[in-house]
């Protein structure tokens, strides 16, 4: 099979359109593989924040969804330019699809998630809900 004769949404689940959940880990090298670039999850006091390395990826290239306690990140790393006349012979940048699914603790505010694309860098910050206190002293006035 060329290297242009697959779609990388079928191991998504989707037929070309972007998918509604990304896999888990898939085995590198097999059929439809989809690779899950490296990422970091911080809790904070205020927000989970979650960084994902992506270099060479466009922003365009990226789709984010957040539903419930799931963000999910997927997307394409598009090859600019073959080697024209050439073979490879070493070729170890990440090319074709990506995706990767975090499963966070429930408390989050799905309508406040935010993201910033920045030198290669995706860094998603998803905010904890405001819960009311369990038990508040309330002042009786006269």
């Amino acid at each position: 099979m060329g290297k242009y004769d697959w779609n990388p949404w079928e191991a998504l689940g989707g037929a070309g359109a972007a998918p509604r959940r990304a896999p888990g880990r898939v085995a590198p090298g097999a059929p439809g593989a989809v690779r899950e670039p490296p990422a970091d999850v911080v809790e904070t006091p205020s927000a989970y924040i979650i960084e994902m390395e992506l270099p060479g990826v466009r922003r365009e290239d990226i789709g984010l969804e957040a539903s419930g306690r799931e963000i999910v990140v997927f997307g394409t790393a598009r090859q600019e330019k073959d080697a024209e006349g050439g073979v490879y012979l070493v070729m170890e940048r990440a090319h074709g699809a990506f995706g990767r699914r975090f499963l966070l603790p429930r408390g989050l505010d799905a309508r406040g998630v935010s993201a910033v694309f920045e030198a290669g860098l995706l860094t998603v910050t998803v905010p904890k809900r405001r819960e009311a206190p369990g038990c508040m002293r309330i002042p009786v006035e006269d």
